[in-house]
């Protein structure tokens, strides 16, 4: 869990810094553009032979139980199974 906690964010690297620098609230289509980092902070993890599958909690650290996180909105059973990965 450390490792991944280091490295949660590496999808980041792929969004521009103006949106992500931003002093004022982002508009709802460079949101959805952040939404995407983990996705890709998977897609670049995954390709890596870690004894831990950080690539997947990657992926779920914005999910939240009531499904109304990203980039999955996992809910219920779904979500706890994606967590204990």
């Amino acid at each position: 869990m450390v490792m991944g906690a280091m490295v949660h964010d590496i999808g980041k690297i792929s969004i521009p810094s103006e949106f992500l620098n931003k002093p004022r609230l982002l508009t709802r289509a460079e949101f959805e553009m952040i939404k995407v980092h983990p996705v890709i902070g998977h897609d670049i993890l995954k390709t890596i032979d870690f004894p831990w599958p950080i690539a997947d909690m990657i992926r779920s650290h914005h999910e939240r139980i009531d499904g109304s996180g990203y980039p999955a909105a996992l809910t219920g059973p779904r979500y706890r199974s994606r967590r204990a990965s």
